[in-house]
């Protein structure tokens, strides 16, 4: 489904799929899906003593995938069922899941600047949702698929330490360098700075790529005025791709096509695939990596940085 939609690069758009779990509206971006399809139950093999939410392993086009109840992964309290309910196929992170929805509705195009990021008293409670889009006076909620695949997956954050703890002397050389970091997951953002300062790096950490931009501009302002260049102190920009108000394409278009600001730019994202990864190169990114590979992302900043 992903391949019949694509968007020029860095333009600050996307697609969202409007999909139902009871009455209420949820979104995921289109890149994420794979196909779409009618729950059939034969299809299921139930395991026992897994997470509530884990349905079990679901047969797909010849192989087997995790089948996650969206309404018990959100601690929906209602159960529903029914004729429409249908299996939402996606792949991000290298990873293949089928997540169990009540039926579909439309797709919609929107500007990351109509995405609003949840408000931080939400967030406390809900960090399984990355913002909000209103459309035609409906409240949208997109999903934070990453967290739920984490969550049934812990094993996908951890890693190797000789990864990220290396000999005293190159942790020397990174600490005299900046990392700028726009990541609009909370739970991502807080654990990859955690990773970064470990091997390091200095991080300067954005929960989206508007306040990233706007940062930037401020720093470049400060540079001038003292006399430094700002690639002296500002030494790479790690950016995610699905970000409210400013996508990660976008934000490396300014920096690197507008801006034509000196600096390295690495795409971190769990949407990097042949395609996406055109979209990187067309607007200017010196690399690009899928989630949640951190040993090898940091390998990349050093080669970027150092």
């Amino acid at each position: 489904m992903a391949e019949e939609i694509l968007l020029e690069s860095g333009t600050n758009e996307a697609e969202f799929l409007e999909f139902y779990l009871g009455e209420q509206s949820f979104g995921v971006n289109v890149a994420k899906i794979v196909q779409i399809i009618q729950f059939l139950p034969e299809s299921l093999t139930v395991i026992p003593n897994g997470p509530d939410s884990l349905l079990g392993s679901y047969l797909w086009r010849g192989q087997t995938v995790d089948l996650i109840d969206l309404n018990m992964a959100l601690f929906r309290t209602e159960k529903q069922e029914g004729e429409r309910d249908v299996v939402l196929v996606t792949t991000f992170n290298d990873i293949i899941t089928a997540f169990y929805i009540n039926g579909v509705n439309r797709i919609h195009r929107a500007n990351w600047e109509q995405i609003q990021s949840m408000d931080q008293l939400l967030s406390n409670y809900n960090p399984r949702f990355t913002g909000t889009l209103v459309i035609s006076g409906k409240n949208i909620l997109l999903v934070d698929f990453e967290k739920l695949v984490f969550e049934l997956n812990p094993d996908l954050e951890k890693v190797d330490g000789t990864g990220i703890i290396e000999e005293q002397e190159l942790q020397k050389i990174r600490n005299g360098k900046t990392i700028l970091f726009a990541e609009d997951s909370g739970f991502i953002r807080k654990n990859i700075t955690r990773f970064l300062k470990r091997a390091g790096y200095n991080v300067l950490p954005f929960e989206n790529g508007q306040k990233a931009f706007d940062a930037i501009q401020q720093y470049i302002r400060e540079a001038q005025k003292s006399g430094i260049k700002f690639s002296d102190k500002y030494h790479a920009l790690l950016t995610d791709i699905e970000m409210p108000q400013m996508d990660g394409l976008t934000l490396c278009r300014h920096v690197k096509k507008k801006m034509k600001l000196d600096i390295p730019v690495l795409i971190f994202s769990s949407l990097i695939d042949e395609q996406m990864k055109v979209k990187c190169q067309d607007v200017g990114a010196d690399n690009y990596i899928a989630k949640p590979r951190t040993p090898e992302m940091i390998q990349l900043v050093d080669k970027l940085v150092l």
